[in-house]
């Protein structure tokens, strides 16, 4: 690899393996391989966060918990469940009820609509 195609490789951090593997010709191993690690990763064990995804139908928000996801789909409706779940942790000591659906959440009220 030469430097015009490392130098490529660092400065399109957003461009994935595959995409700067077919422009300069070369495996998408020798792209991924290349590319910088980031030095931590958060998995959010303990620790509540809504993050973005994607699939065939667009972009939505979730909200993870302990590795499980708690709540998919529009942010108003992630946040509103991001209340309600540190509710029920403040009022738990700490844990969640024994089962993990989102019906769980459905007769809390927490959130003021105005």
């Amino acid at each position: 690899m030469n430097a015009e195609q490392k130098k490529l490789i660092e400065d399109n951090p957003n461009l994935s393996g595959e995409a700067i593997s077919r422009l300069i010709g070369v495996d998408k191993s020798v792209v991924n391989k290349f590319r910088e690690k980031p030095t931590w990763k958060h998995s959010g064990i303990g620790i509540p966060f809504v993050y973005d995804s994607a699939n065939k139908d667009g972009i939505y928000k979730a909200l993870i918990f302990n590795g499980r996801t708690l709540a998919r789909g529009k942010l108003t409706h992630v946040i509103e469940n991001l209340d309600r779940l540190i509710f029920c942790l403040e009022n738990n000591n700490g844990n969640l009820p024994k089962r993990l659906k989102e019906s769980i959440f459905d007769d809390l009220e927490f959130i003021r609509r105005g």
